[in-house]
């Protein structure tokens, strides 16, 4: 019982949050259609693990870019 206990506060304490294709491509809005390079940049800095085809697929196909 203490085991599931440690387990749950230890997954509520990490930082497991992963964002949609919709937040990421929100944020791509909001930095003025940011580069790839700049908007992994910024995710790497807010503690975010990039994967740099996700942000290229995203920038590839705005449709403003």
């Amino acid at each position: 019982k203490i085991l599931l206990y440690s387990f749950i506060i230890d997954l509520f304490s990490s930082k497991l949050y992963y964002l949609t294709d919709i937040e990421l491509a929100r944020l791509h809005c909001r930095f003025g259609h940011s580069s790839v390079e700049r908007l992994r940049t910024v995710l790497e800095r807010a503690g975010y693990n990039v994967e740099l085809k996700t942000v290229e697929y995203l920038t590839k196909f705005c449709k403003y870019c």
